[in-house]
């Protein structure tokens, strides 16, 4: 008989969704977010905020010691004593990569109420200590930030119930309102797409479960109480997909014990229809922040943090996605039959059929641009923002007029409410938005 091996693997793995380990390492890493050359920069809450080496073929990465900000490492340079979910904005996305990026990292440490800023360094490509913002007084624990579509920030306590909007969070003075008080505490947030009334949805990880709320209007104080949504247990990391506008994921970390590795998952929520698969990605111990980059879910991990000691550098950043293939029938016996066992076959060259998810496509070339005569006019005064975009290479206008180029959309000086536009229909990348200090119009197909 001819066992069966190479094609499945046991153990935890990865039957749900493919995985490569990225970085390891880490001890409990609570986020991460993508800078402009396309480098992880990861939370940990032993080094701070840290860049990643890139994994070369099966050999992962590790943190870079010399990039890091705050954390506890001897020599460490300025920054959060135990660095959060971070998140990034950047004032001017027509130029990525020009130096004004800024990264938001909250301090969740004992007796802080800070938020740290980084600003992006273009010569040495890294992120440098700019300032940190007092968010109110007292032993607050700012444990989370999220960057929404209006251009502001997001954040959330691990001492406090209430969730606070940074409005103009790149200004010298932002402002700092409370919006939202949370039923229990919260673990995290995601400020994600407008409703239709043009207001930014949230939702917050807290620790009875996922909830949701409508941010007011800048300069608004509120004190909503986000509503229980969506049965994922008890979330401890969540984040939106941008690249797939209306898709959250949530991720547990409830394991106590190391009899619990393995037991935690990722849930993918499609916020368009309210499915919910809570199988999505499985396998995990203890997980501590979900992102993305170039469209693949990245989550951090900790099974460290299940062993009643707590060891250090037990954690690790893995990117999730990819094709998952399966075997669908067979293989064949000797005889051309159905084997009995899968796992076994006494046919030396048996037959499979095989399938992917997703399904394996023929790659398709990008047509010859399309025009669209119907687009959709938007004016905003001072924020002009869009959750939608129009495909990764942007929106190209034709004709004359000026314009500003966007990675997702185009905003147009003196334009009529029509215009001639040509997108690709395949692809989409994260619509961004621009700050004006006058009106502008923004079109999309």
């Amino acid at each position: 008989m001819a066992a069966l091996t190479g094609a499945l693997s046991a153990g935890t793995a990865s039957a749900d969704q493919s995985r490569q380990t990225l970085a390891v390492g880490l001890t409990k890493a609570s986020g991460s977010l993508v800078d402009p050359k396309g480098r992880i920069w990861v939370s940990d809450a032993r080094a701070g905020f840290c860049r990643v080496t890139e994994a070369s073929g099966a050999t992962a990465g590790g943190l870079e010691t010399s990039t890091c900000l705050g954390g506890s490492l001897t020599g460490h340079k300025a920054g959060p004593a135990l660095a959060g979910t971070p998140a990034m904005i950047d004032p001017t996305p027509a130029n990525p990569g020009s130096g004004d990026e800024i990264a938001f990292i909250p301090d969740a440490a004992v007796g802080s109420s800070e938020v740290y800023r980084a600003v992006w360094n273009a010569a040495s490509s890294v992120f440098n200590y700019q300032s940190q913002l007092t968010i109110f007084d007292g032993d607050l624990r700012p444990n989370a930030v999220s960057d929404g579509p209006d251009g502001n920030i997001y954040l959330s306590f691990a001492n406090a119930r209430s969730i606070i909007k940074i409005a103009d969070p790149t200004a010298l003075h932002p402002s700092i309102e409370s919006i939202a008080s949370v039923n229990s505490s919260s673990l995290g947030l995601a400020a994600t797409h407008r409703n239709s009334a043009g207001n930014v949805v949230v939702y917050v990880a807290e620790t009875a479960g996922l909830t949701v709320f409508t941010a007011p209007d800048d300069g608004v104080l509120t004190n909503y109480v986000p509503a229980p949504l969506y049965n994922v247990g008890k979330p401890t990391a969540i984040y939106y997909d941008w690249q797939t506008p209306l898709v959250l994921y949530t991720g547990t970390g409830g394991g106590t014990t190391t009899a619990d590795a393995g037991k935690d998952t990722i849930s993918r929520i499609d916020l368009s229809t309210d499915k919910v698969d809570n199988q999505w990605a499985l396998g995990f111990s203890k997980i501590g922040g979900l992102s993305m980059r170039d469209g693949k879910v990245l989550v951090m991990d900790d099974p460290g943090q299940l062993d009643p000691a707590k060891p250090t550098q037990q954690g690790r950043l893995q990117s999730l996605g990819g094709v998952v293939p399966s075997i669908v029938s067979g293989p064949t016996s000797a005889d051309g039959t159905q084997a009995a066992n899968p796992a076994f076959t006494n046919d030396s060259t048996p037959t499979f059929t095989v399938a992917s998810t997703p399904p394996w496509r023929r790659p398709r070339m990008q047509p010859p641009a399309k025009h669209c005569h119907s687009c959709v006019a938007g004016v905003h005064g001072r924020n002009v923002h869009t959750r939608h975009c129009l495909g990764c290479r942007g929106l190209h206008l034709l004709g004359t007029g000026s314009a500003f180029r966007y990675p997702g959309f185009a905003v147009i000086h003196d334009r009529p409410d029509r215009s001639e536009c040509s997108r690709d229909y395949r692809t989409c990348g994260r619509g961004y938005g621009e700050r004006f200090t006058s009106a502008r119009r923004y079109f999309r197909c």
